[in-house]
């Protein structure tokens, strides 16, 4: 008698999903890199890189960053926002620090979004985006610098 080997418990997101990888940025993996738990927080990131790029049905896969104009005038001065950022720099769109951090594959088939809050739905085409394509549900990979989550 063949014994049946046990199903993989695999999650199942639909026909329409999309991965949306918030704020892999230079500036703040940078950030984390010299200690053990951003090593591994980097090491796990880019497992799930790999594993999202390796899929035969890939799903829409988006990355954002946080990107201001020169001198910031997106942001309100003295605002928990701006005393927020205010250590790790200006975050000026363009720049190497707002990239995505080379560690992590970003291809063709990837979109990368700016946004201009921590908040992803606010300051850019995401919702746009993931109505285009149909999307009905979204896979949030997010990492934090505090303890706290940051409420949109």
């Amino acid at each position: 008698m063949t014994q049946k080997q046990p199903a993989k418990n695999h999650p199942n997101f639909g026909n329409y999903y999309a991965i949306l990888n918030l704020d892999w940025m230079a500036i703040l993996i940078g950030a984390v890199e010299s200690t053990q738990e951003g090593q591994t927080l980097i090491q796990n990131l880019t497992r799930w890189n790999v594993a999202v790029h390796q899929k035969t049905d890939r799903p829409l896969s988006v990355f954002t960053t946080l990107a201001f104009g020169p001198g910031l005038p997106e942001v309100e001065r003295e605002k928990p926002f701006a005393r927020l950022i205010a250590p790790y720099g200006e975050f000026k769109a363009g720049t190497p620090e707002t990239q995505i951090d080379s560690r992590f594959t970003v291809d063709e088939k990837d979109l990368v979004i700016s946004k201009t809050r921590w908040c992803v739905t606010t300051g850019n085409a995401l919702e746009q985006i993931l109505g285009a394509q149909n999307i009905d549900t979204v896979v949030i990979v997010r990492f934090y610098l505090c303890a706290v989550p940051l409420q949109c």
